[in-house]
């Protein structure tokens, strides 16, 4: 509040219900009218703005729910690598320290050797020696 003057910031939603139905066009000049006269009266619908320790609380949660789909994500890469590379995943839980230990024994194939990411039986096609669509181009010439 300064200079005597105190800001108010309306619900849209409940101003439009107290507006009733439209008769003619909507205009600015017809909604300040309304909202006057909705205040002067003591009935305007006021929005609700968080205090800031709740906007802080959101802000945490939503970097928790960040934090748990990035989790997830992992955990869904951890199980494609294996499945990719034909290991079946453990019997315990992925996250656990037993699995943790696990995982350090599992012997995954070198991938280095081959510059990509390119799965194990795909690596002759990738280097050409016959894909489909590279013998669809043979046929073809």
């Amino acid at each position: 509040m300064q200079a005597g003057v105190a800001a108010h910031l309306a619900e849209p939603a409940d101003t439009a219900v107290l507006r009733g139905k439209k008769k003619r066009a909507k205009t600015d000049r017809a909604d300040a009218r309304l909202e006057r006269e909705l205040l002067a009266d003591g009935r305007l619908p006021e929005c609700w703005v968080s205090p800031t320790y709740i906007l802080a609380c959101r802000a945490l949660l939503e970097t928790y729910h960040e934090l748990r789909e990035q989790h997830t994500g992992w955990l869904q890469r951890i199980h494609a690598v294996l499945y990719h590379h034909g290991i079946a995943k453990p019997a315990h839980a992925l996250v656990s320290r037993d699995t943790r230990r696990w995982l350090a024994r599992v012997a995954l194939p070198d991938l280095h050797g081959a510059g990509d990411n390119t799965p194990p039986g795909a690596r002759g096609r990738a280097a050409g020696e016959g894909g489909r669509a590279e013998r669809r181009g043979r046929r073809a010439a």
